[in-house]
């Protein structure tokens, strides 16, 4: 389907699904509706070859051909104890991050989570047995680490996809996205636009497209 098509799919599920107080009810910021809907379709491909995957390298799409890969990359920590992520990887894909001088792996925590606040409590950073990742987003992505030592290495494990749109897509851009999954990416989408406006709409979105990727699944 084209992304004008996606446009319009997601459109729809927001003006029958959302309640009369909607942020989004009164229509008068179309342009801006459909650049947010436009920057939402990588992350709903993730999240879709993922939900239906759930293993490296394994086809998850049928005719529609998505599938999802484990990658990992090796950046540097600065010295102040952070490491840039290369470009081309989304805050959301980061799976974990470990370095050079850790014994084990560390599950990043996003920087609005509370476990976040770890990163500056004297009483409780993290140590080489129990190390401490928190990803901040922003214009350039980055992961806050602990412990760290200027100059050593950071492995971070990441998910890709084949299929990612560069740049900001066009109405006729083709999204190859295969009929059983057609419905569970569209309200993904309309999860995420409602969430960017801080719509309470926005859960029963995402329990749509987790129901009716379950549903499709298991066929």
């Amino acid at each position: 389907m084209t992304v004008e098509e996606i446009i319009k799919e997601v459109k729809w599920c927001v003006d029958h699904e959302t309640r009369e107080d909607s942020k989004l009810s009164d229509g008068g910021e179309d342009t801006y509706m459909d650049n947010i809907i436009r920057a939402k379709i990588n992350y709903a491909l993730r999240w879709l070859a993922v939900m239906t995957g759930q293993c490296t390298s394994k086809n998850t799409g049928g005719s529609g051909g998505l599938s999802v890969t484990q990658n990992t990359v090796i950046a540097t920590v600065d010295d102040v104890g952070e490491v840039t992520v290369p470009d081309g990887i989304a805050a959301a894909d980061i799976q974990r991050v470990r370095l050079s001088i850790w014994y084990k792996a560390a599950k990043p925590v996003d920087d609005t989570s509370d476990d976040a606040m770890l990163m500056f409590d004297n009483t409780a950073k993290g140590t080489v047995e129990r190390p401490l990742a928190t990803v901040v987003r922003g214009s350039t992505t980055r992961i806050l680490v602990q412990p760290w030592k200027s100059g050593c290495t950071a492995e971070i494990s990441y998910i890709g996809t084949n299929q990612t749109l560069s740049g900001t897509p066009n109405n006729s851009t083709n999204v190859n996205v295969s009929d059983t999954q057609r419905n569970a990416f569209i309200y993904y989408i309309a999860y995420l636009l409602l969430a960017a406006y801080e719509d309470p709409g926005a859960q029963t979105m995402l329990s749509i497209a987790v129901q009716s990727l379950g549903t499709n699944t298991q066929k």
